[in-house]
């Protein structure tokens, strides 16, 4: 019986020197103070995002075969819904690839140019007359609004990275964001946060008369009229039937069909012309052909750094170091 209890009392007692953590070390025992978390090591693949959700969908699309593109692509899909606040389909994209086998760095601007139905000197007048923010006195282009939106670029990135270096089907890669689209995912903390603050916003400038239409907004991303709460089932049935359109039917689904049918149904005026210069640049052009030059430049005995110069209309990739 002694023995037993004795046992029982080694099992379960902390050991004492783990009972408290070395001076100015917070509540860690080892490692960095400030850290949150210890670090993650791995001997196959990793996936890093600011969702828990969005990095298990990638590291799912790696064990199935995938590439570490097509697993970016599959996080970035997913980000879109359950991180509205920071990402989407209607955005842009950058990357950044190194190609262990050729031993090239290659880079991929994916952002829009401005609307083919607008000139410079019209978006300057309009600028003018424009209503502004309070918070937004720089004279320039508003920071909301219409005026400021520019080609959505991140679908064509998509295609574009995945013809060069992606393994499954794009259909495969964006499965896990229609799943969770269509079926739902409870909404995290600090991204509730960050949601309720956004649709506050949205509300405030659309009274001040900054953004013109919200309605929208509004339908999709405040069930109830408000943004999810923390640990709400938040589902996004349009969304899922984008991204299948998508994987259906490739970047020109979203490029010439989704896009310009969507903005027949903007009820403002203002901002229903504005899409429509907005399609009118996506059918010309696409979204994202221009072919980025990567410099490799070296800041004194600082560590080199890598700059995107500007795009020119080609093709996306290019070699950026021979």
């Amino acid at each position: 019986m002694r023995i037993s209890l004795a046992i029982i009392a080694l099992l379960t007692a902390t050991p004492l020197w783990a009972q408290t953590a070395p001076k100015d070390q917070g509540d860690r025992y080892s490692g960095a103070p400030g850290a949150s978390r210890s670090a993650v090591i791995a001997q196959n693949g990793m996936a890093a995002t600011s969702q828990p959700l969005a990095t298990q969908v990638a590291l799912d699309i790696l064990k199935a075969g995938g590439s570490a593109v097509d697993a970016a692509i599959a996080a970035n899909a997913t980000l879109g819904l359950v991180e509205p606040v920071g990402s989407g389909v209607g955005g842009d994209l950058f990357a950044i690839i190194w190609d262990p086998k050729t031993q090239k760095l290659h880079g991929l601007n994916a952002s829009g140019c401005a609307p083919m139905g607008q000139s410079l000197k019209q978006l300057q007048e309009r600028t003018k007359k424009t209503p502004r923010s309070a918070r937004d006195t720089d004279g320039t282009i508003a920071d909301w609004g219409s005026a400021s939106v520019t080609i959505p670029g991140a679908v064509d990135g998509w295609f574009e990275m995945h013809a060069k270096f992606g393994k499954l089907p794009m259909a495969q890669n964006l499965a896990p964001a229609i799943h969770y689209a269509d079926k739902g995912f409870p909404v995290s903390e600090l991204i509730a946060q960050y949601w309720k603050t956004n649709t506050a916003a949205f509300e405030m400038l659309k009274t001040e008369g900054v953004i013109e239409e919200i309605d929208n907004m509004r339908r999709v991303y405040m069930p109830g009229g408000k943004a999810p709460a923390e640990g709400l089932l938040f589902k996004n049935p349009d969304l899922a039937m984008t991204l299948t359109e998508i994987a259906e039917g490739g970047r020109d689904a979203f490029t010439k069909a989704i896009w310009p049918r969507r903005w027949t149904a903007i009820s403002n005026a203002s901002a229903r012309r504005i899409a429509m210069k907005i399609s009118l640049r996506i059918k010309a052009n696409g979204s994202s052909r221009f072919r980025p030059i990567i410099a490799v430049m070296t800041c004194g005995k600082s560590r080199p750094m890598v700059r995107a110069l500007p795009h020119c209309k080609s093709s996306t990739f290019s070699k950026a170091m021979t």
